[in-house]
């Protein structure tokens, strides 16, 4: 069950080239920016450690980061606002850097004066629309420009009001002085009561600007937990990224040691490259592989410097501390990287995707199921199979019943037939894991080789289900036979003996006064007599013909056969009985179905046919196989089901056999097989 969604072509957009030339523009002032920033910082001469607080080096590989990513957006799709907004976010970022850089530069240069102090005041400040509007924005209206809901207006006011309000009391606020401390004085500086008013403004402005972009975050989770295929490849390119940015931004809160502070560097670029994958070239990635990948890699780093910690530890305090039990730790996560990253990688695998790039495991765990609690089995193994790929539901639909927890999920990400020898038994219907638009290659070859045996736990569930059905038959068989048994004696022989032991009872009573009464008596009681007699053979005849107790099968098929010489309209009838010479006794129950159904197929024949001649043959292998065929024509294409046709079809079902009959073009055909299973050879 593929399916390719179509490309989505960008609609046109009024001025374009002004929008490109626009984009363009954007993109060479805020590298122009970050260049004045880079050189300038090169020019002040100050380390590192001093360089990375001030957020000078931040705040321009930010610009760098976004720049490039924005104009791509903005030149490819024009019409999408996001691309826009992260044009705007990389120059706030580029502008505040230069600033820094300028104010740093005179700082270290020894000559801070107001020229530095308002290039430090505007640098510290002009980069707060990025966060209070571009970034919530951005998030809020990725990945098609629209928002989730009307409701949603209210958080764009709000940010569209921390636009105004923070970066104002940002830069008035007092407690901001000292943090950028090579700014020597701000041209404006609020102290007293309106200074800490000023503060209690900025502080809830900068606790509003949190709760937008975590409204915004929460937005485009909710969005993409209700979107499908493209839309929720793109989101999670974009959670991805936002993911894995936070990771790394997170060590800096706390050091901003030159490792921390590359991680962070790095964290930055990888926001922007996920939304320009999201929105451009979401289809050339596997974000499955990416989040996959990303979460064995975070395990292994982690990992790997817990263990180079500890073993330095455990060095050190038999060695004492000193190069060598770094060199011995070093060697130690060597040696470990590959089979923690192996076991890592498949412990990871196993989480998301389940036994899928272990179809064996998986084929294991579906065989085991069928060992469960009888009847129950074919639920256990379609559970198996659900809970070894991790899947969200699998049904297998099974004759019209549906096998498996139904959970509503809307539409199967695929089906297949399951076959069990070449005939299908059933189909299998399968749900993509949340978050995936389909199923991948591994996937699918998983699902084919566990289909197998799920195919054979169908064919043996069906098995049973025929064996339970074809048992009831033959209990309820077996009571209408004892009812009719019980309603011939008791309805029909009891009276007609009742009716001889009283008449022989009066009859002597008679005797002696009226013998010639008596006479008649008796005459009628002989009478009575035989005719009792003769119902207690048709009982007996109805139970076991009486054929079959005097001789074997085919010379009771052949007498029976025997007597139909002509048809009821008087026209001759040649029968003919094909039975192998070698064939042993078989099962009485066997045997009495055989020949009922035969000579009720030979009295149809002679009945409704317009047949010359009528051949039965009865042939063993697997399974003891009855044929009776004339050749006689019929206008339609089936026979309606009388009381012949439905009495032949019973008794072989009560056997576990089957029945068919129709007309074919050669003339009508009646074919049964019975099991063999009931066969026995005589002695």
């Amino acid at each position: 069950m593929a399916w390719t969604e179509p490309d989505v072509v960008p609609r046109p957009v009024r001025g374009e080239a002004a929008l490109r030339a626009l984009a363009w523009g954007l993109l060479t002032v805020t590298l122009a920016a970050v260049t004045v920033a880079v050189v300038t910082l090169v020019a002040s001469g100050l380390p590192w450690r001093t360089l990375f607080p001030t957020y000078a080096v931040t705040n321009a590989w930010m610009a760098l980061a976004f720049a490039p990513f924005g104009a791509v957006v903005a030149l490819r799709r024009p019409s999408l606002a996001i691309g826009w907004l992260f044009a705007a976010y990389a120059l706030c970022y580029g502008v505040s850097a230069a600033m820094l850089g300028l104010s740093l530069e005179r700082y270290a240069a020894g000559s801070p004066d107001a020229t530095s102090s308002a290039l430090g005041w505007i640098g510290a400040s002009i980069w707060t629309p990025a966060i209070t509007l571009c970034l919530p924005l951005a998030i809020l209206l990725f990945p098609d420009d629209r928002l989730p809901s009307r409701r949603w207006r209210l958080l764009v006011y709000g940010c569209a009001a921390n636009t105004v309000v923070w970066p104002v009391a940002w830069a008035l606020d007092p407690r901001q002085v000292p943090i950028n401390f090579y700014v020597t004085e701000p041209p404006v500086v609020l102290h007293g009561r309106v200074g800490e008013a000023v503060n209690a403004v900025d502080t809830a402005a900068n606790v509003s600007v949190s709760l937008a972009v975590l409204a915004a975050l929460a937005s485009m989770t909710i969005r993409r937990r209700r979107s499908t295929g493209r839309q929720r490849d793109q989101l999670s390119w974009l959670l991805w990224g936002i993911g894995v940015a936070v990771v790394l931004f997170a060590p800096t809160a706390a050091n901003v040691q030159t490792v921390w502070s590359t991680m962070l560097l790095i964290g930055i670029i990888v926001l922007p490259a996920a939304a320009a994958v999201a929105l451009l070239r979401y289809r050339l990635f596997d974000i499955d592989l990416v989040i996959n990948r990303t979460f064995v890699y975070v395990a292994l780093t982690a990992s790997l410097i817990g263990g180079y910690l500890l073993v330095v530890q455990a060095v050190a305090a038999v060695l004492g501390r000193g190069l060598g039990s770094s060199l011995v730790a070093t060697a130690v996560v060597a040696t470990a990287f590959g089979p923690v990253r192996h076991w890592l990688q498949r412990r990871v695998d196993v989480l998301l995707y389940g036994l899928r790039n272990d179809p064996v495991h998986a084929l294991s765990s579906v065989a085991a199921s069928l060992e469960g609690p009888e009847g129950h089995e074919l639920e256990a193994a379609v559970a198996a199979v659900r809970d070894s790929l991790r899947l969200p539901q699998v049904l297998v639909d099974v004759d019209g019943r549906r096998i498996g927890e139904d959970r509503g999920l809307g539409e199967p990400a695929g089906e297949i037939v399951l076959r069990y020898r070449g005939q299908p038994v059933g189909r299998m219907r399968y749900w993509a894991r949340r978050g995936q638009a389909s199923l991948t290659r591994g996937d699918h070859a998983a699902l084919l080789l566990v289909a197998a045996p799920l195919a054979a736990a169908v064919h043996i569930d069906g098995l049973g289900a025929d064996l339970r059905r074809s048992q009831q038959r033959l209990i309820t068989a077996r009571a209408e036979e004892r009812q009719r048994l019980y309603r011939d004696l008791h309805d029909g022989l009891g009276p007609q003996l009742t009716a001889v032991a009283l008449k022989a009872d009066a009859a002597g009573n008679l005797v002696t006064d009226d013998p010639d009464a008596a006479g008649r008596l008796i005459d009628q009681t002989a009478a009575e007599a035989r005719t009792a007699i003769g119902e207690v053979r048709r009982i007996a005849y109805d139970l076991r013909p009486a054929d079959l107790e005097d001789v074997d099968l085919p010379t009771a098929l052949a007498h029976e056969a025997a007597r139909f010489t002509r048809r009821l309209d008087g026209h001759p009838l040649a029968t003919t009985v094909d039975v192998p010479a070698d064939m042993p006794r078989l099962d009485p129950a066997v045997e009495v179905a055989a020949y009922r159904i035969t000579a009720e197929a030979l009295t149809n024949a002679a009945r409704h046919s317009t047949a010359a001649s009528v051949t039965v043959r009865l042939s063993i292998d697997s399974v003891v196989r009855l044929d009776i065929v004339d050749d006689g024509t019929s206008v339609s294409a089936s026979w309606p089901d009388g009381f012949g046709l439905t009495s032949m079809r019973r008794r072989a079902a009560e056997l576990g056999g089957t029945f068919e009959a129709r007309p074919t073009r050669e003339g009508g055909r009646v074919a049964v097989t019975l099991p063999l299973a009931l066969a026995r050879a005589s002695s």
